[in-house]
């Protein structure tokens, strides 16, 4: 492996981007950080990628987060950038990706859901759904379906809502 003077996560990011990482609000698979400067945006970061599968791996996901943002389909986080960049740890190398997204909130549920196969029964069956937008979570299921693409983790926690009560799908790289 090449070795690179020490640089953290939050410095190669900068570097790239001009935009300084914040606090880390959630780890896990990637870590998800504030951006200083963008208080209704977030970046989702993972920093794992070493060997030659791994990059083979990170490329192809890389290439779907693009894909989505270029799709720019209201089911799916609003993305604004999706880029790529190496930072060293313990004098080796290593490959990242991002994506700045917008801020989203919770959405209320009734309980754990099971992985679903079944959108709108689940939506259904899960979702308070709100009286005076019902139609909202309808049309959410239509633009989905026209995503040409499924997302392979659905439950509560990977489907947030914006400051207008709009659903979205969150956690991109679940998507095949």
């Amino acid at each position: 492996m090449k070795k690179l003077t020490s640089q953290t996560v939050s410095e190669a990011f900068h570097y790239k981007t001009g935009i300084k990482l914040g606090r880390k609000i959630y780890s896990g698979n990637g870590d998800i950080y504030h951006l200083i400067g963008y208080c209704a945006r977030l970046v989702k970061i993972d920093h794992s990628y070493r060997t030659f599968n791994e990059l083979k791996e990170m490329k192809s996901i890389v290439d779907k987060l693009k894909y989505l943002h270029k799709q720019n389909n209201p089911s799916v986080v609003k993305l604004y950038d999706v880029g790529t960049f190496k930072h060293s740890r313990n004098g080796d190398v290593h490959h990242a990706y991002y994506y700045i997204m917008e801020k989203l909130n919770l959405l209320p549920h009734k309980g754990r859901w099971h992985l679903v196969s079944d959108l709108r029964a689940t939506i259904e069956s899960n979702i308070p759904l709100d009286p005076a937008h019902p139609r909202k979570f309808h049309r959410f299921i239509e633009r989905a379906q026209q995503l040409s693409l499924i997302h392979s983790d659905l439950h509560e926690y990977n489907l947030m809502v914006d400051k207008k009560g709009t659903p979205k799908f969150i956690d991109l790289e679940s998507f095949w």
